[in-house]
């Protein structure tokens, strides 16, 4: 990464595609540095997008995000023609329906809908009276 100032703008330059070899030392690999994210809105909110920095398990030959990079202020349309001309991967994260929480990995899609693990673990709610 490399951080300049360049006139009154801050300039941030990243790498598009990282490369390393493989833990097991059995050939590299390179892979996007960045993956765009798309967060589905809170309670059928606005969706949120923005680039997470990514990283690659290459023993899981699996790409993970780790934290965001930065937010993109525009529509749905604007940031996946941009997450395409920069060659990004794109993610959808949605919420689980009990509990409204971003949804980052194992879920159950039940009759009301996404539930996360916890919720889905979690004995059911007794009805209201």
């Amino acid at each position: 990464m490399n951080i300049t100032k360049e006139n009154n703008e801050v300039v941030i330059r990243i790498p598009l595609i990282q490369r390393g070899e493989s833990t097991y030392g059995e050939g590299q690999w390179s892979v996007p540095n960045l993956v765009g994210v798309i967060e589905q809105g809170k309670n059928g909110g606005d969706d949120e997008y923005s680039l997470w920095f990514a990283q690659y398990l290459d023993y899981k030959d699996s790409l993970q995000t780790t934290s965001p990079a930065f937010h993109f202020y525009g529509d749905r349309e604007e940031f996946v023609a941009l997450c395409e001309e920069l060659l990004l991967e794109v993610e959808m994260h949605t919420r689980c329906v009990e509990c409204q929480e971003l949804i980052y990995g194992t879920h159950t899609l039940t009759d009301k809908g996404v539930v996360c693990l916890e919720c889905n673990s979690s004995p059911p709610s007794p009805p209201l009276s």
